[in-house]
């Protein structure tokens, strides 16, 4: 009788987590913009709701539902492809207008080598194809791996804002490895981002620093007494982009030499006033050129959308500093985002390459 009770309890228990774990897989799917992103829905060996896209007439890959291998439930989509080509999968879906996004996907890979930058992704094109349609690129898997939400520089997601175009396409894809790269997709997930997300993170105008936002550590190296550029790169919706202004506070030690722009491009003026005294830090206010916002995408990365900071560190080898940076837009301040940077001795004239010299012009800071 005793157990029996305990049996009852037992079962109790078991099924009210049963149901908060059905509870959660159903919020879940309703929040996900994605139809059939497990790929459990299939029609032979084709996912429901995914169109296939081959590069060209002559392109041999093989894409089907895969029901020995899959990150969760029964079934994940592959792509092997065959003859050195690209091909993706594609669903069209539904956005809305100026709002923030998250991209997340399981992947796994079998020899996804390329001499020419190929990789296993997942895309989102706005509007219609092209590059400057691109608003969130989940990219850079390549090589041998186990299934994983994580990328080469270690990023698990990707956060994009719309413009005001709704129709938008997602495309998972193997693009141009070598022949016989394969691989699978699973679990992919598109959700508006959270109400309390949107609160701190709603500029239409963001910023990415290579190499520190690809590193888990988030820093920079710099050399002692010597000029090092500071690359800020944008992204963002240029329609909803008034008066935007990078901040950034650099330690009393550092020295901001000027603003960087490779010949034949842009040119930018300093403004006055553009410097204030701080505690431990000198504060920059660095308005940000039309030139460069004209040619903003929410997705892309290139030159012309890039300030470019030249900064010396004086007489402070060896010391560790943290810099703090935010982007103000029509008046209002975006989140602050801070990276550590190591200051190095910096090598001998003798030992700098001249070959790899970047053609490009100074600004001098007032």
């Amino acid at each position: 009788m005793f157990r029996h009770l305990k049996l009852g309890h037992s079962l109790k228990i078991i099924m009210s987590y049963l149901a908060l774990i059905a509870s959660e897989i159903s919020a879940q799917s309703e929040s996900n913009i994605v139809v059939n992103g497990g790929f459990e829905q299939t029609a032979g060996n084709k996912a429901a709701a995914w169109n296939i896209i081959d590069w060209s007439p002559r392109s041999n890959c093989i894409c089907q539902v895969d029901r020995s291998v899959f990150h969760a439930g029964t079934q994940s989509f592959k792509i092997t492809n065959m003859d050195k080509t690209k091909c993706w999968l594609q669903q069209a879906i539904i956005l809305k207008p100026n709002t923030d996004y998250v991209l997340r996907a399981w992947l796994k890979g079998e020899n996804i080598e390329s001499d020419s930058g190929g990789c296993a992704a997942v895309w989102v094109f706005q509007g219609g194809w092209g590059w400057d349609n691109c608003i969130a690129k989940f990219d850079n898997f390549i090589g041998t791996f186990d299934w994983t939400d994580s990328n080469l520089f270690g990023n698990h997601s990707v956060t994009f804002r719309t413009g005001m175009e709704t129709n938008c396409f997602l495309c998972p894809v193997l693009y141009g490895p070598n022949k016989g790269s394969t691989v699978w997709f699973d679990d992919i997930i598109i959700e508006e981002q959270s109400l309390t997300a949107k609160t701190t993170n709603s500029s239409p105008l963001k910023a990415v620093i290579q190499p520190i936002d690809w590193q888990e550590q988030k820093v920079f190296h710099m050399f002692n007494n010597a000029p090092n550029i500071l690359a800020f790169w944008y992204l963002g919706d240029k329609t909803m982009i008034k008066q935007p202004k990078l901040i950034i506070d650099l330690p009393r030690e550092f020295n901001l030499v000027g603003l960087v722009f490779l010949l034949g491009g842009r040119a930018t003026k300093w403004s006055s006033g553009a410097r204030e005294e701080k505690d431990a830090c000198i504060r920059y206010i660095i308005p940000i050129s039309p030139s460069v916002t004209q040619h903003l995408t929410p997705g892309g990365l290139a030159w012309r959308t890039a300030d470019l900071l030249c900064v010396a560190p004086r007489n402070c080898a060896g010391r560790d500093f943290e810099i703090a940076w935010h982007i103000e837009n029509d008046g209002i301040a975006g989140p602050v985002s801070k990276f550590k940077t190591k200051v190095l001795t910096a090598p001998k004239p003798a030992a700098v390459q001249s070959r790899f010299r970047m053609e490009a012009c100074f600004i001098p800071a007032p």
